[in-house]
């Protein structure tokens, strides 16, 4: 434990040393707030919630730093159907190479995703928090069959007005044939 002190300043939640860390093979487990979230608030319906992180830095046996891991966390997002709030577990795989710059980068393995390093330091909340942003699906629905608004959108659909240009169709010219 002490060694894994000295790698660290000494708020864990701020600045940790990954290429430090890669080298001596060490691992951090912990959890965050949802709270403590600056970029990830926007996100969510509201700030309630942990996510549980398990990572694990080490030298591959190509030499590269790499980070991998897991992330768990059951958010709290808005379904972009009904506009309801709804929850979503993630459940992330981190695998990190870590580099200098995007020269490196372009040349990373392909079972990494980069990690540029521009100082010897890295907020550990910063890159817990910039995972789970990328683990967010795009867009959250809740199932077809427990959306509120699945119902209001097949009302729509059933109610369709036919095209304007439907019309045309009619006027084509029917081929005859010979």
């Amino acid at each position: 434990m002490d060694k894994l002190c000295r790698l660290m300043c000494p708020d864990l939640s701020q600045l940790i040393k990954p290429l430090c860390l890669a080298r001596d093979s060490e691992c951090l487990n912990g959890q965050f707030s949802m709270k403590e979230f600056q970029r990830l608030k926007a996100l969510l319906s509201d700030d309630l919630g942990e996510l549980v992180y398990n990572l694990d830095f080490s030298v591959d046996t190509k030499g590269i730093c790499c980070i991998g891991g897991e992330l768990k966390a059951t958010v709290n997002v808005i379904c972009q159907r009904c506009l309801e709030p709804m929850q979503i577990e993630v459940n992330h795989t981190v695998s990190l190479g870590i580099v200098r710059d995007m020269a490196e980068a372009t040349r990373l393995a392909p079972e990494y995703e980069p990690l540029i390093l521009t100082e010897e330091t890295l907020s550990l909340i910063e890159l817990v928090e910039n995972e789970l942003i990328l683990a967010l699906p795009f867009s959250t629905t809740h199932a077809t069959g427990n959306c509120p608004g699945s119902d209001i959108l097949a009302k729509v659909n059933q109610n369709q007005i036919q095209s304007p240009f439907a019309i045309l169709a009619r006027l084509k010219p029917h081929k005859y044939i010979k």
